[in-house]
């Protein structure tokens, strides 16, 4: 076998790997579709790119991502960041986990104001 012949197998592994976590972590997140009611305690926006919602539900506090999403079909995510309101209480959905090790948050795809 060539050097080439390896290099280009090796490469190739290499990229059906890194394609098969993208579509496993994807695949992950759309299975944990959750529902929960929580307090806006503050917004941040990162670098313009990322949208964060910090919440309040008894006593705990997390951190939730506000970022477009084609599956669901949301592209309005600085839309939903205009409207939600600090202090206010929301029932949101996300999809997703909390990975610390990728600072991978759940992601909200709708919200409903409560009060």
């Amino acid at each position: 076998m060539s050097e080439d012949f390896k290099i280009g197998c090796g490469i190739s592994v290499v990229i059906l790997l890194v394609i098969g976590l993208i579509v496993g972590c994807m695949i992950m997140d759309l299975g944990n579709k959750q529902s929960f009611t929580a307090t806006i305690t503050n917004t941040v926006i990162d670098d313009g790119m990322t949208y964060f919602i910090l919440t309040k539900t008894d006593g705990s506090e997390m951190v939730y991502e506000n970022n477009d999403s084609l599956v669901y079909g949301k592209f309005n995510s600085s839309d939903y960041l205009m409207k939600m309101k600090v202090g206010s209480k929301y029932t949101f959905t996300t999809i997703g986990y909390r990975i610390p090790f990728f600072s991978s948050y759940p992601n909200i795809i709708t919200y409903d104001l409560i009060q």
